[in-house]
């Protein structure tokens, strides 16, 4: 993948990175909001649920951001258990070692 001496720059490392894709890793996912998004689940790094409500300013809609190793992310309308549910990803809890 890579070149001994050889620098990348940081497009080129995001390309050698997530490419080639897996198409079995695609993820079409519709959150309370009804808005659709694609994910690529080989490439997120971290999810991160934030306060029920500010986004949205309605003090019921969850909201969980999605950090991709590429430094970009997605913001959507739903709480890290239900985007896992949806991603059919397994959620341990640190604090109960489940």
């Amino acid at each position: 993948m890579f070149s001994k001496g050889k620098s990348l720059n940081n497009e080129e490392l995001t390309v050698k990175l997530i490419n080639p894709c897996s198409v079995n890793g695609l993820i079409s996912i519709i959150d309370r909001k009804n808005i659709t998004t694609i994910i690529q689940r080989e490439v997120i790094a971290y999810t991160e649920s934030e306060e029920t409500g500010w986004f949205y300013s309605d003090n019921k809609t969850p909201t969980t951001m999605i950090y991709f190793i590429t430094g970009k992310w997605v913001r959507v309308a739903l709480s890290g258990d239900e985007l896992a549910k949806l991603l059919k990803l397994v959620v341990a809890n640190a604090t109960d070692g489940t």
